[in-house]
């Protein structure tokens, strides 16, 4: 559980608005040249970014959508998720996960591995915005929305959302072995169905990766996106809308032939790499027109795709392979439309490319020219991966970062105070101060006392902080 930090630019139009003391946060045009805390009245578990948005999942399972840093949005579910006659409400439902694709729409998923999609320029949601952003133009937010101390007190906006729930997947999806041996894996897929564990997006698709490692692609839209959101429900309901099974992408028989690997009559070839003994996909991303899927542990192999749209809403794949990631302590990359954003096993954020109104979110160039010794000073661009500091308010305190996004020109993350949870100790309340605390679960002071005990301990080693973030993911109160 963290606090959103939040940089760069939401929506880069021709009205370009840097951040000074005259500027609100509530345009989504004012620029963020360093990480601002959004203060909002709740501490969040995921967060993922497209173009010109962001969003989040909090702890008490609620989506949140971010256009401008100072007015997030706050999504209610009050109809139907599903276009079929049996109408389940996301009460019924656990969010798992968020994800945002390339333009303003979010999609998220369930625990029983259904997708939901929500446009944030369609139908209800932008009749609601439009209106409610006009309100508060007019009669003002009640206190100016700027950065004052690195933080930003946020007007929150309730939106009534219409999610359009999206196919459910094929049923001929072969069994997935993640090697030649794997006879448990086989026999497990043949006795249940798989099941979607992970979802990303990008330019009008979402991407879905299922507890058996089956990768899989469905297109969302088409390139007129003036009725999107009742073009989707159309397709959906006549069937040409469904998800495509990409067995290049995760199947161990479709991946090793590739020319990246050695193959075993050229054993001798420097320039590939030995072929691996086995292969299971267990983390994805995308954005635009890309995704990302790479498995865990070391060595690592990463699969990039290009989406080339051809006539008739075709769309073709084209893929490279990165195999031996050399830097396994490397947890997330993601990447904007010109730099890229990485989280390190020790909490540590590194920024790399070009520094366009604020998205390496290592301050003003003016200052950065004099220290860094890398990159294209007359481009603002940046070679090395560069860490982005959170404690510029108050440099004595330590952070850890556990999550980041970034899509766009901008980038976010979710940040640990880690003397606040050491401060927090002795008052029992959970991972912040009591004026904004959220208990851990389990309820009781003991319970909470152990478990930011192990929350420390945890810190001291890469590895234990990777169980804790996997545990995370999970759901478990235990940390």
């Amino acid at each position: 559980m963290g606090a959103i930090y939040g940089w760069g630019t939401l929506h880069l139009s021709g009205r370009r608005q840097v951040s000074t003391e005259d500027l609100s946060f509530a345009d989504p045009n004012c620029e963020a040249r360093a990480p601002i805390k959004l203060q909002l009245p709740t501490r969040f578990v995921s967060i993922c970014a497209g173009r010109n948005h962001s969003a989040a999942l909090d702890v008490e399972n609620r989506v949140w959508m971010i256009m401008q840093w100072g007015r997030p949005y706050l999504l209610t579910f009050t109809g139907s998720l599903d276009r079929s006659s049996r109408h389940p409400q996301i009460a019924d439902k656990r969010i798992i996960q968020v994800a945002c694709g390339h333009m303003p729409f979010v999609c998220f998923l369930t625990d029983d591995g259904k997708v939901y999609i929500i446009w944030a320029t369609k139908g209800l949601f932008e009749h609601q915005a439009t209106l409610k952003n006009e309100m508060l133009d007019r009669d003002g937010d009640g206190h100016p929305a700027k950065a004052i101390n690195g933080a930003v007190l946020c007007t929150v906006i309730p939106i009534s959302a219409e999610p359009v729930l999206l196919p459910s997947l094929p049923l001929d999806l072969p069994p997935l072995l993640s090697s030649s041996t794997d006879i448990d894996h086989e026999h497990q897929a043949r006795t249940r169905p798989p099941k979607l564990i992970k979802i990303t997006a990008g330019n009008n698709f979402v991407l879905g990766l299922t507890d058996q490692g089956h990768l899989l692609f469905i297109n969302v839209n088409s390139e007129d996106t003036t009725n999107g959101l009742d073009n989707l429900r159309h397709w959906l309901n006549n069937g040409d809308r469904q998800w495509t099974y990409l067995p290049h992408f995760c199947d161990i028989n479709h991946i090793i032939d590739d020319p990246v690997f050695t193959s075993r009559d050229n054993a001798s070839n420097s320039s590939t790499i030995p072929i691996p003994s086995s292969i299971r996909i267990t983390h994805i991303s995308a954005y635009w027109k890309h995704f990302m899927a790479h498995t865990s542990g070391s060595p690592s192999i990463v699969l990039r795709a290009q989406l080339t749209a051809k006539a008739n809403n075709v769309v073709e794949f084209s893929r490279t392979i990165q195999a031996n990631f050399p830097n396994n302590e490397v947890m997330s990359v993601m990447t904007g439309c010109d730099h890229c954003v990485a989280l390190s096993s020790d909490g540590i954020v590194r920024t790399w490319g070009k520094d366009e109104r604020g998205t390496l979110g290592i301050g003003p160039q003016t200052e950065w020219k004099r220290e860094l010794h890398t990159g294209d000073h007359r481009q603002g661009v940046v070679y090395e991966p560069t860490p982005v500091q959170f404690n510029h308010a108050d440099p004595a305190r330590r952070k850890f970062c556990f999550s980041i996004t970034a899509a766009g020109w901008h980038a976010a993350a979710l940040v640990f105070d880690m003397d606040e949870i050491m401060e927090d100790e002795e008052h029992h309340v959970g991972l912040v101060r009591t004026d904004h605390a959220m208990p851990l679960e389990g309820g009781s002071k003991q319970n909470t006392k152990g478990a930011i005990h192990r929350l420390k301990l945890q810190f001291n080693t890469a590895q234990r902080w990777k169980q804790m973030k996997r545990k995370m993911s999970l759901g478990t109160s235990e940390a």
